[in-house]
């Protein structure tokens, strides 16, 4: 079911449903605010965070309509889609979160578990040559303001891959250093300005990612 509204009313009228709200199932949605590192789609924003946040079992229904719910499904639309690789950076890791939420009760979703245990499986597709959208690094947006310092502690979204970073604004693609341990920076009048990039195993790199502290949000 398209909307998330029409879907959770068909459902509670006693009729057979598949759950696929627009605003959490389109997967040909962008991944992340930074459109500039996208690549062209239909528009929309569908972030990996807010397609696990996705709850198709509602408190709206009660228990009995709830069993009317079949499942949930997820769209890949191809009107900007031309190419069998671009299909897979659109569905992937997203699609990994459309199986938890279909497989797992809500009171055992947990994000921050799903990003430690995604890893290992992302490590996995790419050693398969699968073309999946590299997610920003673990902890890009849990920046911590400590005595005047940005503390910020990174781990790879991809088991095995290696993090590169620049505390300047220059480009870490070029001028990055290998992350090796917690960055403790001090923040200054305009916050603090950490850019980094992940470089898998097999040779494949992220976008570049600014990261986040509180409060403030710094681009490319």
């Amino acid at each position: 079911w398209r909307g998330e509204i029409g879907g959770i009313a068909a459902a509670g009228m006693g009729h057979k449903v598949v759950m696929a709200p627009n605003n959490y199932m389109y997967i040909d949605y962008y991944q992340s605010e930074d459109y500039t590192n996208e690549p062209l789609n239909i528009g929309g924003l569908v972030t990996l965070e807010h397609i696990y946040s996705y709850e198709p079992y509602t408190p709206k229904l009660t228990k009995e309509q709830c069993g009317y719910i079949m499942g949930v499904q997820a769209n890949v639309w191809g009107e900007f889609i031309h190419h069998p690789d671009k299909v897979n950076y659109m569905a992937y890791p997203r699609a990994m979160a459309l199986s938890e939420i279909g497989w797992s009760p809500a009171e055992k979703k947990n994000y921050a578990d799903f990003r430690e245990r995604l890893a290992g499986c992302l490590a996995e597709l790419d050693r398969q040559g699968v073309t999946f959208r590299i997610p920003e690094p673990i902890g890009w947006d849990k920046a911590i303001v400590r005595g005047g310092n940005a503390i910020v502690d990174l781990k790879p979204s991809v088991e095995g891959a290696d993090i590169y970073y620049t505390t300047d604004g220059t480009d870490p693609r070029l001028y990055g250093k290998l992350y090796t341990d917690t960055l403790q920076l001090p923040l200054s009048f305009s916050g603090v300005n950490i850019k980094c990039y992940l470089r898998l195993s097999s040779g494949r790199s992220s976008a570049v990612y600014t990261v986040v502290a509180p409060c403030l949000l710094y681009t490319s």
